[in-house]
């Protein structure tokens, strides 16, 4: 496998919402956080931006409408469980590498299958997760959609943890190696290793 050590920064890796204020009971004991050990997945449509630039407004409305409507079939159909859609992005969770994996390259194959959408692209990352309601935050939700923002449309990144838990089906992709990328001044390095597609292909077209 070809590993990027990417160079993310620590403030902005750990930024985000806040999480929310806790909630105290009568004897002044904090309320617990819902932690969970889980893989988080964010997809993204890259060239959104350029497709909102070059169809209609009402086009491009459907086409996000569409994109939302297989989010949400493809996630839960594959054992994840959707977070939200944002736009052109989604955010979900799985509980172990593999299915995060099955769910991101799933999706990738059914919005390809879509003429009026632009290529998705995806980010893995594993560890703790708060809970809180609908939605989730975390470190791992961070890495996730930055890491997304690193991929290639077509194509999925994930961190060394996710990749580690994949053995052998979490095997780089061949010549395709990411370039180390610099963002902001205070780097928090990560290593990124982009899946191969075909490891997941028998699953993800079935």
């Amino acid at each position: 496998m070809t590993a990027c050590t990417v160079a993310i920064p620590e403030a902005e890796v750990r930024a985000g919402p806040p999480p929310p204020s806790p909630d105290w009971d009568e004897a002044g004991t904090q309320a617990p956080v819902d932690l969970s050990e889980l893989v988080v997945g964010f997809v993204d449509l890259a060239g959104s931006t350029a497709l909102a630039a070059r169809v209609p407004t009402p086009d491009f409305a459907r086409a996000m409408v569409r994109f939302r409507s297989i989010a949400t079939a493809t996630v839960e159909g594959w054992g994840g469980r959707l977070v939200k859609v944002v736009g052109d992005g989604a955010l979900f969770l799985a509980p172990d590498a593999s299915t995060a994996a099955a769910v991101a390259f799933a999706l990738i194959a059914a919005c390809a299958g879509r003429p009026e959408l632009p290529a998705l692209r995806g980010g893995l990352a594993g560890g703790e997760v708060v809970l809180d309601g609908d939605d989730c935050f975390g470190l791992a939700v961070n890495l996730a959609a930055k890491s997304a923002a690193l991929a290639r449309p077509g194509s999925v990144v994930a961190t060394r943890a996710v990749v580690d838990e994949l053995g052998d089906a979490g095997t780089c992709a061949p010549g395709a190696a990411l370039p180390g990328v610099l963002l902001g001044h205070l780097p928090a390095f990560v290593e990124l290793f982009e899946l191969d597609r075909s490891e997941f292909a028998s699953r993800t077209s079935a």
